[in-house]
C-alpha cells in the first residue's frame, strides 16, 4: 500500500525587473588600446545618460587620475605616459554601480 503521509513544500520567488535602463551605458564600455604605452580611450556603446566619474588606480590602489564624465559622453581619453609600466585599474563610478577594467601600461 502506498503511504499517504507525505508533505509537499512549495516556494515562490518573485523577480521584478523595473527597468532595463539600469543595465546602463556605464556597463557597456570598452577600453583601448590595451595594452597601451600611454594614451587610452574609453568608449561607450551609447552616450552616457548621467554624470559619472573615471578613476585610475595603480597596482597599490593609489588614485593616480580622476575625472568627471558629463552626461552625454561617448568617449573619454586619458594618458598614463608619465607613469611606469604596470597594471592599472580603470573604474567608472555611476549611479548604477562601480565598473572596473584592468589596463596594462607598457614602455614605449
Amino acid at each position: 500500500f502506498p503511504s499517504h503521509d507525505s508533505t509537499s513544500v512549495s516556494s515562490c520567488v518573485n523577480v521584478i525587473i523595473s527597468s532595463t535602463d539600469d543595465l546602463s551605458d556605464t556597463e557597456r564600455w570598452s577600453l583601448s588600446p590595451n595594452p597601451t604605452s600611454g594614451a587610452a580611450i574609453i568608449r561607450w556603446s551609447e552616450a552616457t545618460r548621467s554624470e559619472s566619474r573615471l578613476e585610475v588606480t595603480d597596482s597599490n590602489g593609489r588614485l593616480i587620475y580622476s575625472q568627471k564624465i558629463p552626461a552625454g559622453s561617448e568617449q573619454v581619453e586619458f594618458d598614463l605616459a608619465e607613469y611606469p609600466s604596470g597594471v592599472f585599474n580603470v573604474r567608472i563610478i555611476s549611479g548604477t554601480g562601480v565598473f572596473t577594467k584592468k589596463l596594462v601600461k607598457t614602455r614605449i
